[in-house]
């Protein structure tokens, strides 16, 4: 996950720190001008992890039309009761990584089961979402070797 100095190389915009509660924070360093609060740009963002609050800046970035440094690697990890849950669950996890600053690699975890088999075990989450019979979470790909 990156550190406070390399988001802010990477987003010279922003002051990044992680709180004493363990949340990452960022404020812009000036006021937002006219044209950025016309784009839907915030003066602060936080997120529960560093790579979090990088989707957020990558998204405050987008909205100014900045050139996107490559996107972030993930692993998804997928349950449902039933077959046709599980791939539902890839769907709609496509459709997420479509609209986000994230990609997929690999082959999905597929779980299956009565009970969700997602758990909070295996490490941060950047996006989660869940479903009746179906879940999804994605791990910054480096994050989950082990």
């Amino acid at each position: 996950m990156p550190t406070a100095d390399e988001l802010e190389q990477r987003f010279p915009r922003w002051q990044v720190w992680e709180a004493d509660s363990g949340a990452w924070w960022a404020s812009v360093r000036r006021n937002l001008t006219p044209r950025e609060e016309r784009a839907g740009c915030e003066p602060f963002l936080t997120a529960d992890t560093s790579a979090g609050l990088e989707l957020l800046l990558r998204e405050d970035a987008a909205k100014l039309g900045a050139p996107q440094p490559p996107r972030i690697p993930v692993r998804l990890v997928v349950w449902g009761v039933t077959e046709a849950d599980v791939e539902h669950a890839i769907r709609k996890a496509s459709q997420a990584e479509q609209r986000n600053t994230w990609e997929i690699v690999g082959e999905p975890d597929r779980r299956r089961g009565t009970t969700c088999a997602i758990t909070g075990d295996e490490g941060p989450t950047i996006a989660q979402k869940a479903g009746y019979h179906w879940a999804y979470a994605i791990y910054v790909a480096e994050s989950c070797d082990g």
